[in-house]
C-alpha cells in the first residue's frame, strides 16, 4: 500500500526548488512605482513585547516613519500575524517604506543539536534529507513544526510583498553552517537562495554580543535596499569584547533554557536595524494619494503600546504572548 507522506513530499519539493534557483535570472530593469503620499510606516514583525531601545523606540525617537510593532503580546487580534489581511493592504497602499521579521527560530535552531549532559533534550525537528520536518516526529513536534513553518511562510510572504512595492526588508534568524552533518536552517532554503540572486539583496553574517550580548549568539540577516548595512552594523561593534556567558543547556534553576534570554535584540543592533530602514525611507520619492485601509486606526491604537520602565507592569512591559509559553524555548 502507498502512504502519502507530507515530509517526504515537502523535502522533493525542496529539492526540486533547489535545482530551478539555479536556473533563475532576476530581472534587473523592473522599478516598482513611488511610495504614495502622506504617513508612512515599518513593519515589525514577530516584535515581542515593547521594551527599551527596541526597533520601534529607535524609528520613533529618530525619524518621522511611524512603527507598528505586530506581535501577540502586545494584543491578541492585530498582533496576530496569521491574520495578515490588514498588513497586506497597507503594503499594496504604498504606505509601509520598510518590514523586519524575526519568526520564531526554535524548530530551525542549532541549539537542538548540542549534547545536554544534565537531562534529555528537544531533539532536531528538521535535516537536509527532511527540512521542512522529519518522519519520525510525535504528534506534539509534528504541530510545532507545523507551526514554525507557517509563521517563516507568513514573514517570506510579507517580505516579498513589501519588496514588491518599493520597501526595505530585514529578516532576523540564528546563523546555519551550511547544511553541515545534516543540520539543516532557513538559510540552505531554495525560498532564501533564490532571494539572494536579486542584486540589492544580501545576507550579513555576525554575533550579537559585541553589539552587547554577554554572550556570542551567530545570528544572520537578509537584507533588502538596505545599502551598507553590514559597514553600519560592524561599526558599531564594541572593540575588545569577550563573552561571559554560554547559551547552551538549562538555566542553573532547571526551570528553562539558556537560549531563552537572547530572544531580544541588544539596542544597538536594534539601533543599525532602524537606522538602516529609515536611511532608505528618506530616499524615497512619493506620488499620489491612497486611503488608510479600513480597522488601521484601530490596529495603530491597539499596537501602540510603548515602554515605560517608571510603570512597572503596565500593559506591553511585563506580557508574555500565549504563543511562547506553549512553544518553549525551542
Amino acid at each position: 500500500m502507498n502512504v502519502c507522506s507530507i515530509n517526504r513530499a515537502a523535502a522533493d519539493l525542496e529539492a526540486d526548488l533547489l535545482e530551478k534557483v539555479q536556473q533563475w535570472q532576476p530581472s534587473f530593469d523592473w522599478i516598482p512605482r513611488p511610495m504614495a503620499t502622506g504617513q508612512k510606516y515599518v513593519l515589525i514583525l514577530f516584535s515581542g513585547h515593547r521594551r527599551h531601545s527596541d526597533i520601534a523606540s529607535w524609528l520613533e525617537w529618530q525619524g518621522n516613519i511611524q512603527p507598528i510593532s505586530v506581535d501577540l503580546a502586545i494584543d491578541q487580534r492585530f498582533g496576530n500575524i496569521l491574520d495578515d489581511v490588514l498588513w497586506r493592504r497597507l503594503i499594496m497602499a504604498r504606505k509601509v517604506t520598510g518590514v523586519h521579521a524575526a519568526p520564531p527560530c526554535e524548530t530551525y535552531t542549532l541549539a537542538r543539536w548540542l549534547e545536554v549532559s544534565d537531562g534529555p533534550a528537544p531533539r532536531p525537528l528538521r535535516d537536509t534529507n527532511f527540512p521542512w520536518g522529519k518522519d519520525d516526529l510525535t504528534l506534539q513536534e509534528v504541530m510545532q513544526c507545523f507551526v514554525g513553518t507557517l509563521l517563516m511562510m507568513k514573514a517570506l510572504s510579507l517580505i516579498v510583498l513589501a519588496y514588491c512595492f518599493g520597501a526595505s526588508f530585514s529578516l532576523e534568524h540564528p546563523k546555519g553552517v551550511e547544511g553541515r552533518e545534516g543540520r539543516w536552517t532557513i538559510w540552505d532554503s531554495a525560498m532564501i537562495r533564490q532571494l539572494m540572486l536579486a542584486a540589492d539583496v544580501k545576507r550579513i553574517d555576525f554575533i550579537q554580543g559585541p553589539l552587547g550580548q554577554p554572550f556570542t549568539k551567530p545570528t544572520s540577516l537578509l537584507v533588502g535596499r538596505l545599502e551598507n548595512f553590514a559597514m553600519e552594523l560592524f561599526k558599531h561593534y564594541q572593540p575588545g569584547w569577550k563573552p561571559t556567558e554560554w547559551l547552551g543547556g538549562r538555566e542553573s534553576n532547571q526551570k528553562g533554557w539558556r537560549t531563552a534570554k537572547a530572544k531580544a535584540y541588544p539596542p544597538l543592533m536594534c539601533k543599525v536595524i532602524a537606522e538602516a530602514h529609515l536611511r532608505y525611507a528618506q530616499g524615497l520619492a512619493g506620488e499620489g494619494h491612497e486611503k488608510d485601509p479600513e480597522l488601521l486606526q484601530q490596529a495603530l491604537e491597539a499596537l501602540a503600546t510603548g515602554f515605560d520602565p517608571y510603570l512597572v507592569g503596565a500593559k506591553g512591559t511585563e506580557m508574555t504572548s500565549d504563543y511562547w509559553k506553549n512553544m518553549g524555548d525551542f
